[in-house]
């Protein structure tokens, strides 16, 4: 069986199989967390998307960028 293109995976970070940094377990995909970043005077309101996922193991949560601030909209169909 042939690799699929990089084309076919809609967000290829997504696909990427992340690991606990604590116990090296493989982590389950919770999906994508708007966060809301500003509201400060001098500071513009932005909104940082974050891949959420989860340690079956040991419980710990880690965040990864899934969109940034400088992007110019939020996604249509947030990963997840």
């Amino acid at each position: 069986m042939s690799e699929p293109a990089a084309t076919e995976a809609p967000n290829a970070e997504a696909a990427e199989t992340r690991f606990c940094s604590t116990c090296r377990t493989a982590l389950n995909r919770l999906g994508a967390q708007p966060i809301r970043t500003g509201g400060l005077p001098n500071h513009p309101d932005a909104v940082l998307w974050l891949d959420t996922q989860w340690c079956p193991r040991c419980g710990r949560v880690e965040f990864f960028t899934a969109r940034g601030p400088d992007d110019a909209a939020a996604p249509a169909n947030p990963p997840g």
